[in-house]
């Protein structure tokens, strides 16, 4: 009896093992991560750019959605639990930090790419004083500061943008000093406004603090008929992305390095349209 219950938990574990091999495809060498937080389906100009990104990076291409969320959950690193009152946009942000620090590899938002990433890989594994790599920030359209920064703070970040990589398209080392910081600060962030958010989720995917962010065309296309100021939302557009990014990489600029390919600008109104 005994040895059956024994064999019946081995059993148990090996199908656990096995699902989380599955599961942490992840694992696999060069992977690019990119994320679809809406509960809408894609567009068909996102999925032509997903394809081509999976077939130009000459990388391991991983699509991770609301419903895979969990399977990416490691223990003992629980995923703060603001995360499911956030916006759309706003979950992409976190959840990038959290895949960065807890497993590492590539993201890029959903975007065609001009060129492979594998060099790039190789370039982060084969130096260890490089944690990340990315596009540089001036490219990347990302560059963003917090409000509480003096203006001495401010200048001596901002004179070195061009050595900083953006937050829409880059490669990091999991579990560095870096990503520690970036997600500590981004888990305090929420810590202040998880009240408020549990009060005042958000209800359209682009919401934020200043406003909807609904642009033209996709107000067109959607026919979203909103008060663009009217929303109780309490984070800020770029709050708990470049803001908290962009002085922590600072503080480690001898570790950053730039160079990814830049992405395809083609039908840019259509890719940031929910």
């Amino acid at each position: 009896m005994f040895l059956v219950i024994t064999l019946f938990f081995l059993i148990l574990f090996l199908l656990y093992k096995l699902k989380n091999l599955e599961k942490f495809e992840l694992h696999k060498e060069n992977t690019i991560y990119t994320l679809w937080m809406s509960k809408h389906p894609m567009s068909k100009e996102r999925k032509s750019a997903l394809e081509s990104l999976r077939k130009t990076s000459e990388c391991n291409v991983v699509l991770i959605t609301l419903k895979d969320v969990k399977k990416y959950e490691i223990p003992g690193n629980p995923i703060h639990p603001a995360f499911e009152y956030l916006s759309d946009i706003h979950k992409a942000d976190y959840f990038r930090c959290y895949m960065m620090h807890n497993h590492g590899g590539g993201y890029s938002d959903l975007k065609k790419t001009t060129g492979s990433w594998k060099k790039s890989f190789d370039k982060l594994r084969n130096n260890k004083d490089i944690w990340a790599l990315g596009l540089n920030a001036d490219h990347d359209w990302s560059f963003a500061l917090p409000d509480n920064l003096s203006e001495e703070e401010r200048k001596n970040i901002e004179k070195d943008v061009s050595k900083m990589i953006g937050v829409g398209y880059f490669i990091y080392k999991k579990n560095t000093p870096l990503t520690k910081e970036w997600i500590i600060e981004l888990h305090r962030v929420l810590d202040v406004n998880y009240d408020l958010l549990k009060k005042h989720p958000a209800k359209y995917p682009r919401e934020s603090s200043a406003g909807l962010k609904v642009p033209e065309w996709e107000r067109e296309y959607k026919k979203i008929k909103v008060n663009e100021n009217k929303t109780k939302y309490p984070i800020f557009w770029n709050r708990i992305l470049a803001q908290i990014n962009c002085p922590i990489q600072h503080k480690y600029l001898k570790h950053i390095s730039t160079g990814l390919p830049h992405p395809d600008p083609g039908n840019y109104k259509a890719l940031n349209s929910i």
